[in-house]
């Protein structure tokens, strides 16, 4: 199974396990931006430059809370 099929299985298997919960834009879940403390060069270096990315919250039957981030738009500069 290829990397891009992982990622798809498992982001499939977190939106069915998180129900109806949605995702909220970054910097309104962690209410701060932060900066990247060890800058690479290409790389978004604050929080706020990575446009559409989303954080879901929620916690699973048997009380354990989980958080994972959405992009509506994959950044060019992320490889899969």
């Amino acid at each position: 199974m290829s990397t891009r099929q992982h990622v798809a299985c498992w982001a499939l298997a977190l939106w069915l396990a998180s129900g109806s919960a949605l995702a909220a834009p970054a910097l309104e879940v962690l209410c701060r931006d932060f900066t990247v403390p060890n800058r690479i060069e290409g790389l978004p270096e604050r929080l706020s430059d990575i446009q559409g990315l989303q954080i879901n919250r929620f916690t699973t039957r048997d009380g354990v809370k989980l958080a994972y981030c959405v992009f509506h738009s994959i950044p060019d500069a992320v490889p899969l």
